[in-house]
């Protein structure tokens, strides 16, 4: 074979191989269809949006976040508290009980004093009256 039919055939295949590769370099990744570029534009949009949304959630969240643990904090100050109030009652509880106990004891005690008190009474009426009498 000749030498120049040999570089024309591989000219002929190279040439077109070379436009291609690098027309497919500078293209990829583009769209060109008007309609694909429409769909292409609002994938985008669309992606964007949701980006945005993924944002305001994240920072919905980190509040969240946040101020669950606030919350959870005055949860257990509230529990300490909840446990030292019943603690309290439980001794206000015991202090009524003992003071209800000498409240009866002392109504008893009261009872009696005038019961005592009626008799003494008595009995100094009757002393007097038999001391008017001597006299």
């Amino acid at each position: 074979m000749n030498p120049a039919v040999i570089i024309a055939l591989i000219a002929a295949f190279l040439g077109p191989l070379v436009t291609y590769l690098v027309t497919a370099r500078k293209f990829s990744g583009t769209i060109t269809t008007s309609a694909a570029e429409d769909l292409w534009a609002e994938s985008k949009s669309i992606r964007q949006d949701y980006q945005r949304r993924i944002e305001e959630l994240n920072h919905v969240v980190a509040s969240c976040q946040k101020r669950i643990g606030i919350l959870e904090k005055r949860n257990d100050e509230l529990y300490l508290e909840n446990g030292n109030l019943k603690r309290m009652i439980e001794q206000h509880e015991e202090t009524i009980s003992e003071l209800r106990s000498l409240v009866h004891d002392l109504s008893d005690e009261n009872k009696a004093l005038k019961l005592e008190n009626t008799n003494l009474k008595a009995r100094v009426l009757e002393l007097e009256e038999v001391n008017n009498g001597r006299a």
